[in-house]
């Protein structure tokens, strides 16, 4: 009696440890999933909400509207980097799959399309300060060009 209730308890135990491993492997597995279409989500809004309108600028235009850092423009524009650092700040943390980013923003994220649109109100902002206040958008851009070169 004592052989068959050991063998119970350790097929009971054999079949818990299975479960568990499952467990983590399917909480992993939906974790890596959300992350990923959480990251579709977030640029899709980018693309939307920044990309888009910044598009419509030539990068020459943005020159001349930041030396107006008054006007409606500058702030408009000015409101769409800092939508851009948002967006990097999570990449960076991996709140964002980088993998996915990459896929999505390669192209635009490492060319000069998009430096040459944000970087004159990037410069202008950074100008009175020994801050980077766009360290994040920084850090993505270098990524990029760096995970570029990797593949």
């Amino acid at each position: 009696m004592n052989t068959l209730a050991l063998m119970v308890s350790m097929c009971s135990a054999a079949v818990a440890l299975v479960s568990i491993v499952f467990s983590i492997y399917t909480y992993r597995r939906d974790v890596a999933h959300n992350r990923k279409r959480d990251t579709l989500d977030a640029y899709n809004r980018l693309q939307n909400e920044v990309f888009d309108r910044l598009n419509t600028y030539l990068p020459s235009d943005i020159v001349e509207i930041c030396k107006h850092p008054k006007s409606e423009e500058y702030n408009i524009i000015g409101a769409m980097v800092a939508r851009i650092e948002h967006f990097c700040v999570g990449v960076k943390n991996d709140i964002y799959d980088k993998k996915t980013v990459y896929e999505l923003a390669h192209g635009y994220f490492d060319a000069d399309k998009l430096r040459s649109r944000i970087g004159p109100i990037i410069d202008k902002r950074n100008s009175n300060s020994n801050e980077d206040y766009y360290s994040n958008i920084h850090w993505m851009l270098t990524w990029m060009v760096e995970e570029n070169q990797k593949r």
